[in-house]
């Protein structure tokens, strides 16, 4: 049973850390609080919780006063939230907003190209506000936070607000839907591993089971914390005090490669030592993470080939993008594999899926005992429920798609495109165990590469920008895998609930969606008043400037000379399409298949380029235990693994915690 006290703790937790991640981020420039789909401060506040939990048990010999299932929900609460106050949503609003009216004072020629074609409403177009937005207040520094607030312009800023909270809860409200729907079969049916999850998880069994004291003395679990402690200490310190001595963990491996030839693809090859990730690695499938490197460096070899026999497309051919990491065309290889692997989700699926349609259909015949009236496993909400909220959402997209611009056919594929994109990278973060991930190619991009630039329209180019920057390209923090992990905890949470277990789903559900709607609201109001006291200018926010002006930028150079169809990123989407389908073939007839098509999904991510080789040293330290210990040494020396991801994430809190007074940013994760 989810009790109360541990929503409500949880929602505190969070209102704190909306108003904390942007001071922290923007203000302090210190190292990030939130980041990944496993942010550090939620991870970090879980585990103070496990550990006051078992030492106030042992104290006044009771039971802990929270469950080791009702501290992972104040994880998700807290998760949630991290990401939304920052890198999720809030670093780039502000600036995606205002650019337009304020960079037009630069004699830029984009803006007044793009301010006509975007809705008025989405755009703050009073220059005072602006002005004083990206400068300060006068005297703003010397103000006190109130008179900041009373100062700011709430009524040039409440309608532009409200239109935005509006469409960005209703996508929440979408991802939460598709989610759900999704739930009963991957936690419950698929059995999938959720190795992120899995250091929290043993710490909640240890608590729950009453050998938290045993788990937090274990010898291996200690070996495996002195590693990350070791490095990080040593390290932050040379960050702070460079005469203290560091140990490298990046090997620039592309140095020992040829620029051209067969092995040209490795000549930017990079190598990192990232202990948590290691510790992920070692916690996933075997199958998961073996493909994951393996494909990685299979695609920096296909490179080499593609240029030994002349068949390697300039960079000039993928033309304007939109998404902020497309580099290359055969990087377009992700987007046909991802629509490829949704149709195999859907395929996995279908029995669910299609109990759940026909209950939504046809009510009357399928009332009563009906399980598809009936929350579950992994779902927060009856499947009929949830497929109607997922379609009722997709359709109010591409209803305020059409009323921005966009062309029918656009907004008829645009919103599929965002969420297919969405959802099939959810589940590669959650069942891959990646601690950090990007997209290779954004959804517009695979759009306006098959299609041309023409299916938007001219206008509904500027609006599929915004909204694509906003919510669906940066998968740094975003909500959807954390929703997954989410998933996976409502149903631990109540599989094993002696008493209404319907009752805690409820109340996941509603703390949840209180958590969403607080964040947006208060970190706007945050960013606001950071704002309007120091200045856009003086906040840490050069990379989101960057990106907001490059996503203007693209689009009105499309405006300018409309793409036409390209042959190259088609013919690379139709590679990946051809592929994918060969390895989602392979993986469901042969039991002997090495191979999962998640790891041709994220082969050319720019991130595998950093976790590529902590992946490989998890995955070989599982095979080989596996193969010479037995599952036996597997269940005892899992703690070492756990001691790397904890001993990391403590590191990254305590220098996070350390650069907020020093502004020394020491990153623990290069991701």
């Amino acid at each position: 049973m989810i009790r109360l006290r541990a929503l409500f703790t949880g929602l505190a937790v969070s209102l704190c850390l909306c108003a904390a991640v942007p001071l922290q981020s923007g203000l302090a420039g210190g190292a990030p609080l939130g980041g990944g789909p496993m942010p550090v401060l939620p991870f970090v506040l879980a585990m103070l919780l496990y550990a006051a939990s078992a030492a106030w048990a042992r104290l006044r010999h009771t039971a802990p006063p929270l469950s080791g299932n009702e501290i992972l929900v104040i994880w998700l609460l807290t998760a949630l939230v991290s990401g939304v106050a920052w890198s999720g949503l809030t670093e780039h609003f502000l600036l995606l907003v205002t650019a337009p009216l304020r960079f037009v004072q630069e004699g830029l020629p984009w803006p007044d190209a793009i301010r006509p074609l975007l809705p008025r409403s989405w755009l703050q177009h009073d220059a005072a506000a602006v002005r004083d937005l990206y400068n300060g207040l006068r005297d703003g520094r010397a103000m006190s936070w109130s008179a900041v607030a009373a100062a700011i312009p709430w009524h040039v800023w409440l309608p532009l607000l409200t239109v935005w909270v509006a469409f960005i809860l209703l996508c929440y409200a979408t991802m939460i839907c598709l989610i759900s729907l999704f739930g009963r079969q991957w936690v419950d049916n698929e059995r999938m591993n959720f190795p992120l999850l899995r250091v929290p998880q043993m710490m909640g069994d240890a608590l729950d089971t009453g050998r938290m004291g045993q788990f937090l003395t274990d010898k291996y679990l200690w070996w495996g914390l002195a590693v990350p402690v070791t490095l990080h200490m040593m390290n932050g310190l040379h960050y702070v005090t460079p005469g203290v001595p560091q140990i490298d963990t990046l090997v620039l491996a592309g140095k020992f490669f040829p620029k051209y030839g067969l092995l040209s693809g490795f000549h930017k090859l990079r190598i990192f030592f990232i202990p948590a990730v290691i510790g992920f690695a070692f916690l996933t499938a075997r199958q998961v993470s073996f493909s994951l490197w393996f494909f990685h460096l299979t695609g920096l070899l296909l490179l080499g080939v593609l240029y030994i026999t002349g068949l390697q497309a300039p960079e000039a051919a993928l033309g304007v993008t939109l998404g902020p990491d497309f580099s290359r065309p055969e990087e377009a290889q992700a987007l046909g594999a991802s629509v490829i692997f949704f149709c195999f989700l859907l395929w996995l699926a279908r029995t669910h899926l299609r109990r759940a349609l026909a209950a939504a259909i046809r009510p009357a015949a399928h009332a009563g005992g009906n399980a598809m009236h009936t929350a579950a496993g992994g779902e927060w909400m009856s499947p009929v429920t949830a497929l109607r909220g997922a379609l009722a959402g997709l359709v109010l997209m591409g209803l305020w798609c059409s009323w921005a611009g966009i062309s029918p056919a656009g907004s008829l594929l645009l919103p599929l495109l965002f969420f297919l994109m969405l959802l099939v990278v959810s589940r590669l973060i959650a069942q891959g165990g990646l601690a950090g991930f990007s997209l290779a190619a954004a959804p517009t991009d695979g759009l306006t590469a098959t299609s041309g630039s023409g299916i938007l329209g001219g206008t509904g180019i500027a609006a599929a920008a915004v909204m694509q920057k906003l919510l669906f390209a940066d998968m740094r923090e975003s909500v959807m895998p954390v929703l997954v992990h989410g998933a996976k905890v409502t149903g631990t949470a109540t599989e094993h609930a002696a008493v209404r277990p319907a009752t805690a789903r409820r109340r996941i559900l509603a703390g949840m969606a209180a958590a969403l709607v607080m964040a947006v609201c208060v970190s706007f109001f945050t960013m606001l008043l950071m704002a309007y006291r120091y200045g856009l200018r003086d906040l840490r926010l050069d990379f989101a400037s960057r990106a907001v002006t490059a996503t203007y930028e693209n689009a009105w150079k499309l405006l300018e000379l409309p793409a036409a169809t390209s042959g190259w990123t088609t013919g690379f989407i139709l590679l990946g399409m051809a592929v994918m389908a060969v390895l989602v073939l392979c993986f469901t007839r042969f039991y002997w298949w090495p191979l999962h098509p998640l790891g041709y999904l994220a082969a050319y991510s720019p991130a595998l380029r950093t976790l590529w080789f902590s992946i490989m040293l998890g995955w070989l330290c599982n095979q080989l235990v596996l193969r010479y210990g037995g599952t036996r040494l597997y269940r005892r020396i899992q703690l070492l693994f756990a001691g790397l991801v904890a001993g990391d994430f403590i590191m990254a809190g305590v220098w996070a915690a350390v650069s907020a007074f020093t502004g020394n940013p020491y990153r623990v994760f290069p991701f």
